[in-house]
């Protein structure tokens, strides 16, 4: 088993955990809690933490998650960056 596969269903444990105690305590106290974050995806891997732009268009700040999950290659974060929903100018 890969480090990494380990590492996604540790977290999936970890989460399903969190999820039955807010479910618990909302059933004990009639409360409403709810996970603030989605559950992990770590199989995703670099790529899962890159912004999302929506139709913005790039800034120079915005390049630089881009430009390392590509290794510094302009052409190929442009193009991964198009692919997360930004434009270009």
């Amino acid at each position: 088993m890969i480090i990494r596969e380990l590492h996604q269903q540790i977290g999936e444990r970890s989460y399903q955990q969190h999820t039955q105690g807010l479910d618990s305590l909302n059933q004990r106290t009639g409360a409403k809690f709810a996970p603030t974050q989605p559950p992990p995806n770590i199989r995703k891997g670099a790529q899962a933490a890159l912004p999302q732009g929506n139709g913005l268009v790039i800034t120079p700040a915005d390049t630089k998650p881009f430009l390392d999950a590509t290794g510094g290659d302009k052409n190929k974060a442009r193009q991964l960056a198009l692919q997360n929903g930004w434009k270009l100018q």
